[in-house]
């Protein structure tokens, strides 16, 4: 028990892959019943804490150096970024980190427990709350993403509207299939 919350630490080897899951997953949802476990039959429920083979302290450093390596380039190309969906104390590590660039912020966007971060030019049109929110292409490679141009309206068969996946990217339209 340290700063009011049981910390527990896992050394799981070589398989601790399946303990964190895929970007911690599991471990969250770990440390989510641990949590429920820990308050039941009580009013006030304790902050429980799980680690998984030093995961957590690897995966704020990973992203707090992402976070400051996209800042500088936001300062030096003067165009904004944003993150793919991030849960709220990944968010608050890009934050903290971001605040350390000059001239250089953050926005959160999105609803829910999951949003994006814009890090932008401070005083930049992107922050505003009137600003159009322009998705980014994730990729396998890491975390951050340039933010894409909007793309240009593609040509929509009549009665049928165009939609976006929760990714920004509009579906293929199906392929008409052989009759037999």
């Amino acid at each position: 028990f340290e700063d009011g919350a049981y910390c527990m630490t896992v050394e799981a080897g070589d398989d601790d892959g399946i303990l964190i899951g895929r970007k911690g997953e599991t471990l969250d949802a770990l440390q989510h019943v641990a949590y429920k476990m820990s308050g039941r039959g009580r009013d006030d429920a304790s902050t429980v804490r799980i680690d998984i083979s030093g995961y957590r302290e690897r995966r704020e450093e990973e992203l707090a150096e992402e976070a400051l390596q996209m800042a500088r380039d936001v300062a030096e190309t003067q165009r904004p970024r944003q993150t793919e969906p991030l849960r709220a104390a990944d968010r608050r590590i890009v934050h903290r980190a971001v605040a350390e660039v000059e001239g250089v912020t953050t926005k959160a966007i999105g609803t829910g427990l999951v949003k994006r971060i814009v890090i932008a030019l401070e005083g930049s049109a992107e922050l505003s709350e009137e600003a159009p929110v322009r998705e980014s292409a994730s990729t396998p490679e890491g975390v951050f993403d340039f933010v894409s141009e909007t793309e240009p309206p593609r040509p929509v068969a009549a009665g049928k509207e165009a939609t976006t996946s929760e990714w920004g990217r509009k579906p293929r339209p199906a392929r008409p299939g052989r009759r037999r």
